[in-house]
């Protein structure tokens, strides 16, 4: 490696806007991270919630039949019948209350967002050593306003997802991440 070379990666090393630009990524990486998590999570309560409240309604629904075509009348079974009516409903208010299938949506547009952000820091920082300066400042004010529009127009993902990711881009995993993934 010549030294005028060595002197460019030195350079580059200490320029504080390219560090600028490499901070900016890994932050757009972790929200990109963190709202695909987001939205697999919400994925995850909408089939979970939903699929309760459909097979509490439909053994409502059979119990009800056979406890109008049953002669003896159980108290018991409509004691029982009458809860698993209140938990159907119960679970189909919160699945609706929820709004997971906007929410599912609203994160997603948020990764792509990111993604975007993410995929023009990296041919920023690629190009950064044939770039002159006022192409660099055009660049990073460029994508100064892409974060700050993404950051406008998506919701806020649960805490708790940021800060497992966080955790695990400094490698840093719980004993149950390790085991279970």
């Amino acid at each position: 490696m010549s030294d005028s070379t060595a002197n460019q990666e030195r350079n580059a090393q200490h320029d504080p806007a390219k560090q600028l630009l490499q901070e900016w990524r890994r932050r757009a990486l972790l929200a990109l991270l963190s709202y695909n998590h987001a939205a697999t999570r919400s994925r995850r309560w909408n089939t979970l919630l939903g699929a309760s409240a459909a097979i509490a309604s439909a053994v409502v629904g059979t119990g009800v039949i056979a406890y109008i075509s049953d002669d003896s009348k159980e108290p018991q079974f409509s004691l029982g019948l009458a809860l698993l009516s209140t938990l159907a409903a119960a679970l189909t208010a919160a699945h609706t209350f929820a709004g997971f299938g906007s929410r599912i949506s609203e994160y997603e547009r948020a990764a792509r967002q990111y993604g975007v952000v993410r995929r023009d820091l990296e041919v920023a920082l690629a190009e950064w050593h044939l770039c002159a300066v006022a192409c660099k400042k055009e660049d990073i004010a460029k994508i100064a306003r892409a974060l700050d529009e993404a950051a406008d127009n998506t919701p806020n993902a649960p805490g708790s997802i940021w800060a497992r990711n966080r955790r695990h881009m400094k490698g840093q995993f719980t004993r149950r991440e390790r085991l279970w993934g």
